[in-house]
């Protein structure tokens, strides 16, 4: 009876120690959870007070970038005249400074290049203006003006 009593004392222990690792493992998963919890609110926190603070950058950004553009001058006069007249002196240009017409000439490679430009800047009234008088000077050709 005695080896009972014995067996019976050792089995009383190892639930008794089983039942103090099992609630030091909960007492550490409670002690744990309001740290991961706070760690997660700090997280989400900082996450939108940065969120806020570039969303106020960019209000800056933009409210000076508009008062950039108003205080900034535009030219109406070039503006109107690259979308109204632009298209017609490209086509005149282009038809009179095409290499084609200047093969087996000096003037040639001097062609390509101001083809090139005329081409590049199909929609700038200002720079085929430009490439007008040049084309004059160098190609000797004649253009209305």
């Amino acid at each position: 009876m005695n080896s009972l009593h014995v067996i019976f004392e050792q089995v009383v222990a190892i639930v008794q120690n089983s039942e103090q690792e099992l609630l030091s493992t909960y007492a550490l998963q409670l002690g744990v959870l309001p740290i991961f919890l706070l760690g997660t609110l700090a997280i989400v926190w900082h996450l939108k007070k940065r969120r806020k603070k570039e969303e106020m950058m960019m209000r800056d950004l933009t409210r000076d970038k508009l008062q950039e553009i108003r205080k900034s001058e535009v030219d109406m006069e070039g503006l109107l005249k690259s979308i109204h007249q632009a298209h017609e002196l490209y086509k005149q240009l282009s038809s009179k400074c095409h290499p084609d017409i200047f093969i087996n000439s000096d003037k040639h490679a001097v062609s390509e290049l101001l083809f090139q430009e005329i081409t590049k800047n199909k929609r700038n009234y200002v720079k085929l203006e430009e490439l007008k008088i040049r084309a004059i000077e160098e190609l000797d050709i004649n253009l209305k003006k």
